[in-house]
């Protein structure tokens, strides 16, 4: 693809800046009427507790506890398959 002249970057730029008057001309004007001020609540932070199926609340940290256990065991057993097929072969168990 053949690079842009100064002539069509030029004509592009103007483009956008057209675009970009055309759209502070087209917003509608604010109300003259200013609106009562609306004072801003802040939020209050809570713990995230998801509900079980039976009905008891679970902390969002036993789920990370859960994950990791899960994923302990399965780094765990894949290590060991591969131990076992190293030493396999090694020994003339495992053929391949």
């Amino acid at each position: 693809m053949p690079k842009k002249t100064k002539r069509q970057k030029l004509l592009a730029a103007y483009r956008k800046k057209l675009r970009q008057i055309e759209q502070l001309t087209a917003r509608p004007a604010p109300p003259a009427v200013s609106a009562p001020p609306v004072t801003k609540t802040v939020p209050t932070v809570s713990v995230n507790v998801v509900k079980s199926d039976a009905g008891e609340s679970l902390p969002f940290d036993q789920f990370f506890f859960q994950d990791l256990r899960k994923c302990v065991f399965l780094i765990g057993a894949i290590i060991l398959v591969e131990f076992a097929l190293y030493f396999g072969t090694m020994k003339g168990i495992i053929n391949f």
